[in-house]
């Protein structure tokens, strides 16, 4: 595991981070040959997490030392599997204790493994949100089931609306032109939404995503 205190990615803003090895991804994700994390300058922090050990402990010293209030990502690379691609249950209650002495945070992340839980582990720790990152829409009634929070790739040109009786808003800092970021944003730290928050693909990876999006692309061209 690798952690700054002030992430460098101009999305994100100033707060602090947390990078998991390659490991801990589920490998039944959508995005796993085509992750933004395997290139460029994330690439380099996510291989060097893969070297890194004692994640448990180090999540757990790492919070504790976080200044009074601060925010922080969890996981800008990574999740919450072991090496065998099960829930990595040591390193997840070492970050459960922590976020529960430390409920003056405000922390959020992404998980595509929440099928691996049958509930939302973090559900009622104030200081933290994981939200499920749904590779579909017909995914989201599920994940919400489990206690999870939901995103849901879209489209690059979605707008926000309703998609298969889901309300989705688009993430902010795509909306923005550059104007959001996440720190300012805090859309995902907020609990219990009444709706998704959808990420357009983007960038040069947004060819090489393998989700069916068809459904979508026709009601966008509706």
């Amino acid at each position: 595991m690798i952690t700054v205190l002030k992430s460098r990615n101009a999305k994100t803003g100033k707060v602090a981070a947390s990078y998991r090895g390659k490991h801990s991804c589920p490998k039944t994700c959508a995005a796993y040959n085509s992750c933004y994390a395997k290139t460029g300058p994330v690439n380099i922090v996510f291989s060097r997490a893969e070297e890194s050990k004692d994640d448990a402990a180090k999540i757990s010293e790492f919070i504790a030392s976080l200044p009074a209030n601060y925010k922080m990502r969890h996981h800008t690379a990574g999740d919450l599997l072991n090496a065998k691609q099960k829930p990595d249950m040591p390193y997840i209650n070492s970050l459960i204790g922590a976020l529960k002495a430390r409920l003056d945070l405000i922390t959020w992340g992404y998980t595509h493994a929440w099928k691996s839980f049958e509930r939302n582990p973090f559900k009622g720790i104030a200081s933290v949100n994981f939200n499920a990152s749904c590779d579909t829409f017909s995914e989201i009634k599920e994940a919400k089931q489990r206690g999870f929070d939901t995103v849901v790739i879209v489209p690059e040109n979605a707008t926000p609306g309703i998609y298969e009786g889901e309300r989705v808003i688009i993430c902010p800092a795509q909306m923005g032109k550059g104007e959001v970021t996440c720190d300012k944003c805090q859309l995902c730290s907020k609990k219990d939404r009444a709706y998704s928050i959808g990420f357009r693909l983007h960038g040069a990876l947004k060819n090489r995503h393998q989700f069916e999006q068809g459904d979508v692309q026709e009601k966008l061209a509706a």
